[in-house]
């Protein structure tokens, strides 16, 4: 029970417990000045329990105190009449007169005691047990008096006032005493004994019958209380499905457009998936070719004529690049320094990641040459992206669009080694030195210095590669991009100018107008890529590429013949047209909780990167969910008709 002390007094009751043992008080509290008990739950047993009930309390194994028994600490003062004293007995007039004045005088005290609404059979019973003892007496007062058959005056009738039960009793008891010679001390004692037995039965079945009607009447008040509330329930559930009903008809033919523009969307997507995979297979399928030769020494001899010098691309520990044209098609020959066992480990190794990794941004292996410890890859024309920023060979700088889709290509190419099965490849050595570019501007990752780190035992036995090696080189790259700074201490110097709010005063203005909302959230996961902690790095998958592949979209958007952003300027495009984040004409716009209207990308993009609060506002948004502002987007295509293509 919720109440300890009324559990004990509950079990006590219910099986008629006589001698309890229990704690005085917690044993920490012990003490051997302590004489009564200390702890509630003893204080209210003691209180509440039937004054002959015997209890011993203890404390940490000491006896403290008892309870004395019923003969002791009686609750009820039994005091019999002089009368009832042994050698006063008189003659029978005597008797009858006593009695007659012991019934009036317990009629009165019975009167006065009673409640107003106790039943009469209280006092009929009454009558009848004096009635009896002085029948009883009267047969032979010379004689030791026979046992009496007590009646109970409370005997079958429903009474909660036990008070008034034992008053009653008591009277009774005084008739009886007032009787000369009725009995001697041994039988009295045995009907009193007797009497409180059945007074304490009657008791104790009124106590608990009460205590099981009050609890039944809580549970029913309860029960009704729950059920008025599930009726309250129902009947709002009732109105909100209606109200939902009602909002589903509503949108359902905003629904079927969606579903149409959806349809017809997927059907361009798988297009061009199509196309792609297409122009991918013919592309594995040269390099397939071309990758299946084994060059002889003589073939690479030619085609760098005898490794001259104005043909040397690059060199570094690993080797020397040189430029060369080997059976008609235009190569990088990667020849690996003269160094022994050291130089074939790393050739059969780096073979070996190479023709496991196919990938659109990671350089083409074409073939190997044995011999000479020469790897043959693809030629790419446009240099390293650390010329690209150092603008080398008078090279232009790279835009703002052209870094965020080549930020997204990098990415990718860690995401596809990072989930190689069943280990995965680490690259270990990720800088913009090893980053080259197309002719197309696309890049592609070369020099690798390690594969897992569960097959290399010379890399493990030196240094501990793994996954975050890349994620950190990627996050520095992430910074010099935005920033065109060296890496040195690059990640302090931004992480206080983002603290200081100065973020704009740090970006790479030959990139062009960089949108600063871009910009913000990549010197955000820039700073988290370079996190030591494993639980407060970046993942590449679930936190970087969510962030970076909208801004990819928007950036092929911007540089697109497509994008009206700058040609708009001089036919006075609405305000309201264009993206407050990308500020370029929106094509999906969405309204976000804030009320303002965003390109659906954009707004998407910021939330991804761990934003709750609103681009305008800044102040902390209810929800994150966006509507399709389908008035706005038509009025946008009535302006730019050729924008829907």
């Amino acid at each position: 029970m919720n109440d300890i002390s009324q559990g004990i007094l509950a079990v006590i009751d219910l099986h008629g417990v006589t001698r309890l043992v229990m704690g005085a008080a917690a044993d920490k509290h012990y003490s051997k000045k302590m004489k009564t008990p200390k702890s509630k739950k003893a204080i209210r047993v003691m209180e509440k329990a039937d004054p002959f009930f015997k209890i011993w309390f203890v404390c940490k194994g000491v006896l403290i105190c008892t309870r004395e028994d019923l003969a002791k600490i009686s609750a009820f003062p039994w005091s019999p009449a002089p009368s009832s004293i042994p050698g006063s007995i008189s003659g029978v007039s005597d008797q009858n007169s006593a009695l007659s004045h012991q019934q009036g005088s317990h009629e009165e005290r019975a009167n006065s005691t009673l409640p107003v609404n106790c039943s009469r059979r209280y006092l009929q019973r009454c009558n009848q047990f004096t009635a009896s003892v002085r029948s009883q007496s009267q047969q032979d007062n010379m004689n030791t008096p026979k046992a009496v058959d007590l009646i109970c005056p409370w005997d079958g009738i429903q009474n909660d006032e036990p008070s008034d039960s034992r008053h009653i009793l008591w009277t009774a008891h005084d008739d009886l005493a007032s009787i000369p010679g009725s009995t001697n001390d041994t039988e009295e004692a045995k009907q009193r004994q007797g009497v409180e037995a059945m007074l304490i039965r009657e008791r104790q079945e009124n106590e608990h019958l009460r205590s099981q009607i009050d609890e039944i009447y809580n549970k029913l008040q309860e029960a009704e209380k729950r059920k008025i509330e599930n009726e309250q329930r129902i009947i709002q559930l009732e109105d909100s499905t209606k109200e939902l009903e009602d909002k589903l008809l509503g949108v359902q033919p905003l629904i079927q457009s969606q579903k149409v523009e959806n349809d017809n969307l997927q059907c361009k997507l798988d297009d061009a998936l199509n196309e792609l995979d297409n122009m991918q297979a013919q592309q594995i399928t040269v390099h397939n070719n071309l990758s299946s030769n084994e060059f002889s020494f003589d073939e690479i001899m030619v085609a760098t004529r005898g490794f001259a010098e104005d043909l040397k691309i690059a060199e570094g520990n690993f080797g020397i690049v040189y430029r060369g044209l080997l059976r008609n098609t235009l190569v990088a020959m990667k020849v690996l320094h003269w160094d022994g066992m050291q130089r074939r480990s790393k050739f059969h190794r780096e073979v070996a990641i190479q023709n496991m990794i196919r990938h659109p941004n990671f350089v083409t292996l074409i073939g190997t040459c044995p011999v000479a410890y020469t790897l043959v890859y693809e030629y790419l024309p446009n240099g390293s992206l650390e010329d690209r920023l150092a603008y080398s060979n008078n090279t232009l700088p790279l835009p703002w669009q052209a870094r965020t889709r080549i930020i997204g290509e990098i990415c990718s190419g860690l995401i596809f080694l990072h989930s190689n099965q069943p280990h995965p490849v680490v690259h270990g050595d990720l800088k913009l030195e090893n980053i080259l570019l197309d002719s197309n501007l696309v890049s592609k990752i070369s020099n690798f210095k390690c594969t897992s780190p569960y097959m290399d035992s010379e890399l493990i036995s030196t240094a501990e590669v793994t996954t975050q090696t890349d994620v950190h080189s990627f996050g520095i790259i992430i910074m010099r991009f935005l920033t065109g700074w060296q890496s040195f201490n690059i990640s302090n110097r931004v992480e206080e100018e983002i603290q200081s709010g100065n973020l704009h005063s740090v970006i790479d203005s030959s990139a062009g107008e960089w949108p600063f909302v871009q910009a913000n959230q990549l010197a955000h996961l820039g700073l988290r890529c370079i996190e030591l902690s494993r639980m407060k790095c970046a993942d590449l998958m679930t936190d970087v590429w969510q962030v970076i592949k909208p801004m990819m979209q928007v950036a092929a958007m911007s540089a697109s013949p497509l994008s009206f952003a700058s040609a708009s300027a001089d036919q006075n495009v609405p305000s309201y047209f264009m993206c407050p984040i990308f500020q370029e004409i929106m094509r999906d716009p969405h309204i976000a909780a804030d009320g303002f209207t965003y390109e659906a990308e954009a707004i998407r993009g910021w939330f991804s990167s761990g934003h709750d609060t609103s681009p305008m506002t800044n102040l902390k948004l209810a929800n994150k969910e966006l509507v399709p502002n389908r008035a706005l987007r038509s009025a946008i295509l009535e302006w730019f008709p050729n924008l829907s293509q």
